[in-house]
């Protein structure tokens, strides 16, 4: 498998496919309140200037939003959200270099990957 750069995750297809994932999981917006119909707006320009910033390396991420969650249980999760922009940027890197380390990973590795949970691993465990 080729080595990916980042000009593979700046293409217009693999943007729009970060903006569409970005879309479905209908986030809340970040630190700059910009929401999703917000950024959907100007949906092409707004790819276009995040496209640009990356490739003239004048991109600078947002601050999280920090809030703080009630559990049902009691006490509070704190949760950190990314702006729009910045959320469509991690996906479009993460759709270029997923695979390779999907390819590295073990089969009997679960954490953090897409499409196994910790009940899998519990299932997979052997006393």
């Amino acid at each position: 498998m080729q080595t990916p750069q980042l000009s593979d995750a700046l293409t217009d297809f693999n943007l729009h496919q970060a903006w569409s994932k970005v879309y479905e999981n209908q986030g809340c917006a970040g630190v700059d309140y910009q929401t999703l119909a917000a950024f959907a707006d100007r949906l092409h320009k707004n790819l276009e200037t995040l496209r640009d910033e990356v490739s003239d390396e004048t991109y600078q991420p947002q601050p999280l939003l920090r809030i703080e969650l009630e559990k049902p249980t009691g006490g509070t999760r704190l949760l950190s959200i990314p702006t729009v922009r910045d959320r469509i940027l991690q996906t479009a890197v993460t759709r270029v270099i997923e695979p390779l380390f999907e390819a590295e990973f073990e089969d009997c590795s679960f954490a953090y990957r897409k499409g196994r949970s910790v009940d899998q691993a519990l299932g997979d465990c052997r006393i």
